[in-house]
């Protein structure tokens, strides 16, 4: 019968859909083997799989001195505990919820959720954080420092008292998890530019920022082994002087004129550039015909400050396609698809497979919670390797995107791990150390 599908009730109704098999191995790219189910309740402590703790620990811990109402008690008057833990087990996608809540006005994307405008004090720029994480949805605001769980956010959106009317949060939180499947995941308002326009202003740019002229872009690419690959897929790097940046802006301007550039979400007016203090690596995302669509910049720092976010894109522009879909339609279908997180992830797959010989079509999704299932279509007929992030997010994302592949007609769908890492950049890191 081939591996055990245990907990996976989407994966087993897929299977039956066609012959392609669903198996979970922890040695990247090399050797597999199938996951079976605990006969124990593991300890947190042990070296069980992390997604073996969470369904036996899903409480969050305490936080202190919360300006917000907090997080809803672990033991409310009359409520069903085991009910409570199920409706915050199936509300798992940030941006869902914050969709169902009419959240969404001027919302910012990040890693596993969004950044709101937040519902505890008159907000004109979003600086609330809801995002997944191990154990839930949590919410906290960088301006306010309200923070709480799931529970707490819907309370005060929807004008309840989360201690007093308990019973109706999660009568509440029911209905939204009901509806999570039909609600359509959050996007930002289409750009006001054409795509073809906003292709003309990141190529200018990026053909004025190159890679090697700014040394702590290139020390930081080449520290993680993506220095060679970066060149290869057209990385920029943003000098660190705003002098420098502003002379940048200015030739940009010069080139494709005034109107494209103040259209193309990158700019925060005149010659300055929005977030260009610290976010100074430039990622070109391509769609399927080479062009740029969407130019994210990363973080240099290890540690973003509070409400600072690692990646940012552009202000109305979100990747419509994965990053790598350009190389679709010049690779084989002998050649095995991968699906990771981010373009960085993508960048360290391909040195790490070119490294062991090994042929890879490696896609770089925008999180894992921004999956989006048409993108499925792109390994039809091929075997698909899910490689998102060794964690627990990395996991539940991994069963939506399984699902996919194999309704798409993937040949055979894998989750591959970065063997003793939480990412593949992790595990290159850690190689050429």
């Amino acid at each position: 019968e081939g591996p055990a599908f245990h907990g996976r009730p989407a994966l087993a109704q897929a299977r039956t859909s066609n012959s392609a098999t669903y198996v979970e191995y922890v040695e990247p790219l090399v050797s597999f083997r199938p996951r079976r189910p605990a006969r124990h309740t593991p300890h947190p402590s042990s070296s069980q799989p992390r997604e073996s703790v969470v369904s036996h620990n899903p409480l969050p811990p305490p936080l202190d001195g919360p300006v917000g109402d907090g997080f809803a008690p672990l033991h409310p008057p009359g409520a069903d505990r085991e009910r409570v833990e199920q409706v915050r087990a199936l509300l798992r996608d940030a941006a869902a919820v914050c969709g169902a809540l009419g959240l969404t006005v001027g919302a910012r994307h990040q890693r596993h959720g969004l950044i709101v405008r937040c519902p505890w004090h008159d907000d004109h720029e979003a600086s609330c954080s809801v995002r997944t994480v191990l154990y839930g949805i949590v919410y906290k605001c960088f301006g306010c420092a309200a923070r709480g769980d799931v529970f707490a956010l819907i309370a005060r959106v929807r004008g309840l008292d989360v201690h007093r009317q308990f019973a109706a949060v999660v009568a509440e939180a029911e209905r939204i998890a009901g509806s999570q499947t039909n609600v359509e995941p959050w996007r930002p308002t289409n750009p006001t530019q054409p795509d073809e326009t906003f292709h003309r202003v990141a190529r200018e740019l990026l053909s004025l920022c190159d890679v090697d002229a700014v040394p702590d872009v290139r020390e930081y690419l080449a520290g993680r082994g993506l220095l060679e690959a970066a060149r290869a897929d057209g990385w920029g790097a943003l000098p660190s002087s705003s002098r420098a940046r502003a002379a940048i802006v200015e030739r940009v301007r010069a080139v494709v004129g005034d109107d494209p550039w103040m259209q193309s979400g990158l700019s925060a007016g005149g010659r300055k550039m929005a977030f260009a203090r610290h976010h100074r690596l430039l990622v070109p995302w391509r769609n399927s015909a080479d062009r740029i669509c969407v130019l994210q910049r990363r973080i240099l720092t290890p540690d973003p400050a509070p409400g600072e976010e690692k990646y940012v894109f552009p202000r109305g522009r979100f990747p419509g396609a994965p990053y790598g879909v350009e190389h679709v339609a010049t690779s084989g279908l002998s050649a095995h698809v991968a699906i990771v997180e981010g373009a960085v992830d993508v960048l360290a797959m391909r040195v790490i497979c070119r490294r062991r010989g090994v042929e890879r079509l490696v896609l770089g999704v925008p999180g894992g919670g921004n999956w989006r299932p048409e993108w499925a279509a792109l390994a039809s007929n091929r075997v698909a390797h899910v490689a998102l992030d060794n964690d627990a997010v990395g996991d539940n994302a991994s069963e939506r995107i399984a699902a996919d592949l194999q309704l798409a007609g993937a040949t055979g769908v894998y989750r591959t791990r970065p063997s003793g890492a939480k990412d593949w950049a992790e595990l290159l890191e850690r190689q050429i150390k």
